[in-house]
């Protein structure tokens, strides 16, 4: 089941061809040979003083792995997208020259504990949609009973 698989729907060989920026997240660039995707490293949760600090461990982290000093290095460099899902969102990232990874989770998990894995979120997700669905059917049945009683004919 956790078997690593190469070059398939969960680790895809790619390159980093942009980092940018927004107050709450960093956005890491992936180009792979047929696609383009970002990993979206999210800071939201941290109060706003701390934002610049998470920025900083985030960036020094992603830098240890192609043991680069600078973010700017990473641009250019090769790597392998990490997803738990085949064709899901981008978890991780692992250096093609290192061989060390960074994943989204576990640099979450160092700062906030409480952090949901890939799996535990999907399955949350899941029984929230199916929760919705349930409603859903619930309202269709209820409306199904009482439509005849609700109509009005305007035909003579």
């Amino acid at each position: 089941m956790n078997q690593i698989k190469s070059d398939n729907a969960f680790r895809q060989r790619a390159k980093i061809t942009k980092i940018s920026f927004t107050w709450e997240s960093i956005w890491v660039m992936l180009d792979g040979e047929l696609w383009a995707q970002e990993l979206g490293l999210v800071l939201r949760e941290a109060q706003y003083r701390h934002v610049r600090e998470l920025r900083k461990d985030c960036l020094t982290d992603l830098c240890a792995i192609f043991g680069v000093t600078d973010y700017e290095a990473l641009i250019g460099q090769e790597c392998y997208a990490l997803r738990c899902f085949q064709f899901g969102e981008i978890e991780g990232i692992e250096s093609v020259k290192t061989g060390k990874r960074f994943t989204h989770t576990a640099w979450r998990r160092k700062h906030f504990p409480e952090t949901l894995s890939p799996l535990e979120h999907k399955m949350e997700s899941l029984r929230f949609a199916r929760a919705e669905l349930f409603k859903q059917i619930s309202e269709i049945d209820e409306n199904l009973l009482t439509a005849y009683g609700r109509y009005v004919s305007w035909e003579f």
